[in-house]
Order: structure tokens, then C-alpha cells, then sequence
């Protein structure tokens, strides 16, 4: 037993056991009187939201190597999580947002920048297709790079 729990349990004034079961459960929560803050609006959580898994999904593609099959699975999950990121940029724009969807826009154009290089290494001729995966797989860590940029900025 940890001392915060011998002093719960006599009772120990301004513990949670001294204010009883119910307080203790609500201690977590308080709930704040007035409106929610402005900024605190559903095309925010959404594009939250979608940065968190484009996060996740450019994470699962480092795991790969430019040019193999288990990239390419990976880019399809990539792809739907970008357009997802489209939708949402359109929604944060069309409510107001700029700041969520020019956050939303940069990632779009880091993915967009990476895909352009990674189908020039896929569609490349054999002389050329060394180097243009080593761009392609440069891309890639620009892309994670950015994502990483804009998760710890939102």
C-alpha cells in the first residue's frame, strides 16, 4: 500500500475516501460552466483526427522498403487516409478553420509530393530505378517528417 492510499483509507481529510464512493467517481470530470471554446468545433476534431491516422498510416509505411509489396499494401491504406484528409480540409475551410486545414493541406502536399516519386521509381526503367528509389524513399522520410511536424504543432 502507498502512503496517498493508508491516508485514504482513515479518512484522511481532503482524501477521496473521507469525501465518499460518489466523489471520488466525479473527481475525474469537472464539468466547466459557459460554452465550449470556439476553437473546440467538430471540423477540428475531425482533422485531429485524421493527422492522428495519417501519422499512423506514413508510420506503417517507414516499416517497409521503397518498392516491395509490402510498400504498395501500405500505400493503399495511405491513399485512403489522404483523401479522408482531403474531405476534412474541405470541411475545416468551408467552416472556418484555416489553421486546421492549411495544417491539413501541408501534410496533403508532403503525401502528394511522395507518391509523385514513389510511380516515377515504380514505372522506371531498370538503369534508373535505383536512384529514383533512393528519392522516393527520401520522400518518405520528408512525408513522416511533416506529419510529425504538424501532430506535434495541432
Amino acid at each position: 500500500m502507498t502512503q496517498k492510499t493508508k491516508a485514504d483509507a482513515k479518512g484522511v481529510p481532503g482524501s477521496s475516501a473521507s469525501a465518499g464512493p460518489v466523489a471520488a467517481e466525479a473527481a475525474p470530470y469537472q464539468k466547466k460552466e459557459g460554452p465550449a471554446p470556439a476553437d473546440f468545433t467538430v471540423a477540428r476534431i475531425e482533422a485531429a483526427t485524421m493527422i492522428t491516422l495519417a501519422c499512423n498510416t506514413v508510420a506503417d509505411m517507414l516499416n517497409t522498403d521503397e518498392g516491395t509489396q509490402s510498400r504498395n499494401v501500405s500505400i493503399r491504406a495511405c491513399d485512403k487516409t489522404f483523401r479522408d484528409m482531403e474531405r476534412a480540409e474541405e470541411k475545416c475551410r468551408k467552416e472556418g478553420a484555416d489553421d486546421a486545414a492549411d495544417a491539413l493541406a501541408k501534410g496533403i502536399a508532403a503525401y502528394r509530393e511522395y507518391i509523385a516519386k514513389h510511380e516515377a521509381a515504380e514505372s522506371a526503367s531498370p538503369a534508373d530505378k535505383g536512384k529514383l528509389k533512393g528519392e522516393a524513399a527520401a520522400a518518405t522520410e520528408h512525408l513522416a517528417d511533416v506529419m510529425n511536424e504538424i501532430l506535434h504543432a495541432f
